[in-house]
């Protein structure tokens, strides 16, 4: 039980930063005019994580219009 209760706890962290992670990234595109992959860089995210997000923001993009 107590291995299945770390495990939820680390996967609801986890998506908690790719959610902050794709919000501010978010921001900084609509309030700074940066591109996907400027935000990402500015926020630190590593470099083989790009296309992960790359592909989250370009759906989430593309939902909106």
């Amino acid at each position: 039980m107590c291995t299945g209760m770390r495990e939820w706890k680390e996967e609801i962290i986890e998506e908690t930063r790719e959610n902050n992670t794709i919000n501010h990234a978010k921001n900084l595109m609509k309030n700074e005019g940066f591109s996907i992959e400027r935000a990402l860089s500015a926020l630190g995210v590593p470099q083989d994580k790009h296309g992960y997000y790359t592909a989250k923001l370009k759906t989430m993009v593309a939902e909106l219009t």
